[in-house]
């Protein structure tokens, strides 16, 4: 069952220094002092999201040569994220990050985070 999403004030050390928390809809609590101390932002008008981990981020991901099936049509035009790294090039469809976010690949042996 989800919980209605929450701010709450809690001390947190004997010099009275406060801890601003936001407790999401899955009952996880998150720090916002930072952002209200240094932006003074409302905690009681922060948006609370999906929750954690509720978009799955793509591993390993498969890319396809040209000339496999899945591979597109030299006629078909999308906008991609392009990362190379030490003369390793990929591309990654936007339209299939917005879905997902992140894609944790590697080049090489080099793990790499790739966020949209």
């Amino acid at each position: 069952m989800q919980k209605e999403p929450t701010a709450s004030v809690n001390s947190q050390d004997s010099s009275g220094t406060k801890t601003i928390f936001i407790t999401d809809q899955d009952g996880y609590d998150w720090d916002i002092t930072h952002a209200v101390q240094r932006y003074h932002w409302n905690p009681d008008l922060f948006r609370f999201g999906l929750g954690i981990e509720r978009i799955k981020p793509i591993n390993n991901p498969r890319f396809f040569l040209p000339g496999e099936q899945g591979y597109p049509d030299s006629l078909d035009t999308f906008m991609v994220l392009g990362v190379e790294i030490e003369k390793d090039a990929r591309a990654y469809a936007l339209s299939i990050l917005k879905s997902h976010e992140i894609v944790n690949d590697w080049f090489g042996e080099q793990p790499v985070a790739v966020a949209y």
